[in-house]
This record gives C-alpha cells, structure tokens and sequence, in this order.
C-alpha cells in the first residue's frame, strides 16, 4: 500500500458450519457429505479480517449476543488486531449463525441467522462515529440491520468520508442511499436483483451498469466469479479477468475481494490498481477452505497478484 490505510468497518459476525459433499442437495433432499468444519465468518468480520490481514488499521461495528460463540468471535477479531470497542455484547438476542454447504467444484449454497446483528441501533452507530473519527474509508454491507446501515452510510457522508458499499445479501433499500456511496459492488445475483439484468458477457454487463447508474450507482464493480469483475464509472468500462487458482471454496471470496479492494483504494490506489487486488484476494480466498480461515495476508495477494499479467478487456 502506498500509505497506511485506517478502515472502519460496519457488518455483521456469524459462525459457520460448513459441509462439504460432492454436490449441494436439491429441495427437500439430503445429501451425506464427507466432513464438516466451524468457523468464524460473517461478512463484515471478514471484510475486517481481509484488511487487517492486508495491513490496514481496522475498526469494527458489531454485535454479538452475550454467549460462548460470541466470545469467540470477539477474540478471533482481537488475535487479528483489530478495535473490537464497538462491537456490543447483547442479552437479547444471539449471536449469529451461518450454515454452508460446498460441492466438490467449491460452490456454495448458504443460509444465516443474523440474530443479534438485526438488532445494531443508530445509537450505536452515534457512539462510535463520535469516538472514532480519523479513519479514511468506511466498508458496509447489508448483513445486519438495514435501517441501520442506510443511517451509517448517510452520516458517514455527511463527514465527507469514501464510502465502499457491499449491498449484499440483496435487500429492497431506500434508492437515494446508492448516492452517497462512492463504490458500489455486487455480485451477479444483486446485480440482477437491483438492476433486473442478470450479467453474463459484456452485454449484459454494459447493459446492467446503464440500469445501476439510473438508480444512482456511480463507480460499480460487479464481480463475476472465475470471469474476473466488471467495472464502469463516468468515463469507461472494462472488464478485469479472474487470476486462476484451482477453487477449493468460494467462501469468503466476495469478501475477500471487497475487503482487498477497499484497502487498495484508501491506501492511494486508483480504482484499477485496486481491483487488481480485489480480484487476487478473492482468488487466494476461493483456493482455500473456510471463511477467515481462507483470507490471505498481503504477501500471499502481492504474489499471487504478480504471478500473471492481467489485461483489461474495455467496452
């Protein structure tokens, strides 16, 4: 990085059970899977871990409930270095949970129970926004409660802060909260639900941008699995293809590259050079199993990132 990144991240904290069996089972089926593993995930603590991994100086907003599984949580996010003083220790709900299920080609099929993450306030947000004031960029997502995210999103605005936005999973929101993000990023599935155009090739893409940018996105990343990301702002679009490993688990790679990306940019990058590393933090994520178990740490996404030279594909 050319300068030392502070990120302040907003998202939630689950643990995982994940499966892994040959194929994901159909509607109503049961499929006997070879091995199983636990771990700590959720999109936000893995967003956080990807950047500290990747050096940034990393503040968290969670919540977790007062139990076992909370706590573990909690310590693997210290052990990684990261401020830990705003994440919230409830009796009112539980910690969330996360079950995962992977076939032998790495894919995934996933199902949460947020739990306490539904329940972070805008209070919370207020207390940590007023102790923490000189980080440079903010990551968010929508793994937790969405009132509260579109409240930390507008605020953080407000204060003149980069805003890279993860709408994700994809959730109905108020339309003027694209605006304030400076970097939106979503995967094929959100891309089709905010934009109704599920992108496969460079048409479609084109075309999902041109829908994205209608309701407000300005500089969009869509990330396309093994095909790379697509990128367009004002002034072009392009697509970065994937950097090749042979995938173990697709878990945690979204984060992964969102993470990486995210700490590129508020590390003096410019969106291309940042998406670079997105693109091979997402790839080192996919070769390994589990959630932040499978994050590199920046030598790891620095070789990777030199092993081949990739060249855009401009539209």
């Amino acid at each position: 990085m050319r300068k030392k990144v502070k990120i302040l991240v907003l998202g939630s904290m689950l643990y995982d059970c994940v499966t892994w069996g040959d194929r994901l089972p159909r509607k109503g089926e049961t499929v006997v899977g070879y091995r199983n593993g636990f771990f700590t995930g959720g999109k936000g603590a893995n967003q956080a871990v990807q950047a500290a991994r990747m050096g940034a100086d990393v503040y968290m907003i969670g919540l977790v409930g007062k139990d076992a599984i909370g706590e573990i949580l909690i310590t693997a996010l210290k052990k990684e270095g990261i401020n830990t003083k705003h994440i919230t220790v409830t009796d009112k709900s539980a910690t969330g949970t996360c079950c995962i299920h992977v076939d032998k080609n790495g894919d995934n099929a996933i199902m949460t129970a947020p739990q306490a993450n539904l329940d972070i306030s805008v209070k919370s947000i207020d207390e940590a926004l007023d102790d923490i004031q000189d980080y440079d960029i903010f990551l968010t997502q929508l793994e937790v409660n969405i009132n509260t995210t579109v409240y930390a999103i507008r605020k953080i605005k407000e204060r003149g802060k980069i805003i890279v936005f993860n709408p994700a999973p994809a959730h109905k929101i108020p339309l003027e909260t694209f605006k304030y993000a400076d970097y939106i990023s979503l995967n094929q599935t959100e891309t089709e639900f905010y934009s109704g155009v599920l992108p496969i090739d460079q048409k479609t893409c084109v075309d999902a941008a041109k829908k994205l940018k209608e309701i407000g996105m300005k500089n969009i990343l869509i990330t396309l699995g093994s095909e790379g990301v697509f990128y367009s702002d004002k002034t072009s679009s392009f697509i970065l293809p994937a950097y090749k490993v042979l995938a173990v688990d697709a878990t945690a790679a979204g984060d992964a590259f969102n993470a990486a990306f995210t700490t590129a940019l508020g590390g003096g990058m410019g969106a291309e050079e940042a998406l670079l590393y997105g693109n091979a933090a997402g790839a080192f994520a996919a070769s390994k199993e589990g959630a932040q178990s499978s994050l590199g740490y920046y030598d790891d996404i620095e070789n990777l990132k030199k092993s081949a030279i990739i060249d855009k594909i401009i539209y």
